[in-house]
């Protein structure tokens, strides 16, 4: 398995640069995947994440309901030695169970995702009411949000004393703003709705699927395998804790719970 960080250096700068060029090339369209991939055969990929935040502070910007395009050469890259990492953590693992919360929001995302066509064909007050059901299910994002935040980020500040996390953390607040506006939407009268409040919600949530499915691959995909293989068995005894502590604090429906009543458990 290829070691997951890299140093620093000019030489490392360099690198992140011609990184930075090929992704962009391959995101517009004027390379292939191929010459791609062949170009990056040799990166490491806590350079694939310095590169993407490269990409992200230059204004590159989701597609609404999609994940990015860049996404799939990450995983055609690293996705095997990443999947074995993971794959060999027990059941109980910090890591283990941050991908568990992300596979339960996206259940709820692929629901809302149906719920988003039913609206665009026929316009109804029960599917406002579904979509007022997962928002509130998905409230559990502060949460998940809050163990990232007090527990992984934190550390990682502390051993590494950089600003790698601009880009998770900001999407955090994005999608928070886009999660607000949705609940809020969803709890309207909608018996007076008129055409452009049903537009207006199927763009909410078109919205929040994108933004959402973006953030799980930056940091599911990225973030999470490299935190595996940086921090030690003790310090993932200590985020198990505090994980723990905010959990403890949370008396509201559990994710499970919304899931088993959406019907989504076998899906």
């Amino acid at each position: 398995m290829r070691r997951i960080i890299s140093g620093k250096g000019c030489d490392h700068e360099m690198k992140i640069k011609k990184m930075v060029d090929v992704l962009q090339k391959y995101d517009d369209g004027d390379i292939t995947e191929k010459e791609a991939l062949e170009e990056l055969k040799d990166a490491e990929s806590f350079d694939f994440y310095a590169a993407t935040l490269e990409l992200y502070q230059k204004g590159v910007k989701l597609e609404k309901g999609d994940s990015p395009k860049i996404s799939k050469l990450f995983k055609d890259l690293y996705q095997e030695d990443f999947s074995l990492l993971i794959h060999e953590l027990e059941k109980d693992h910090p890591i283990k169970r941050l991908i568990l919360e992300h596979e339960k929001f996206e259940k709820l995302l692929d629901k809302l995702d149906t719920i988003n066509r039913e609206i665009k064909e026929k316009s109804t007050t029960e599917d406002v009411m579904k979509v007022s059901t997962i928002a509130m299910a998905l409230k559990h994002l502060n949460e998940h949000f809050l163990k990232e935040e007090e527990t992984i980020f934190r550390l990682w500040y502390e051993k590494r004393g950089m600003a790698d996390l601009h880009l998770l953390e900001d999407e955090h607040k994005d999608i928070s703003k886009s999660h607000k506006r949705l609940l809020e939407k969803s709890r309207d009268k909608n018996e007076e709705w008129e055409e452009e409040d049903w537009i207006n919600l199927s763009e909410m949530i078109e919205e929040i699927i994108g933004k959402i499915h973006f953030h799980v691959f930056h940091e599911g995909d990225i973030f999470y395998p490299i935190v595996v293989d940086e921090f030690d068995h003790q310090e993932f005894e200590e985020i198990k804790k505090k994980m723990d502590d905010i959990e403890k604090q949370n008396s509201s429906r559990s994710l499970s719970e919304y899931i088993r009543d959406l019907n989504l458990s076998a899906q």
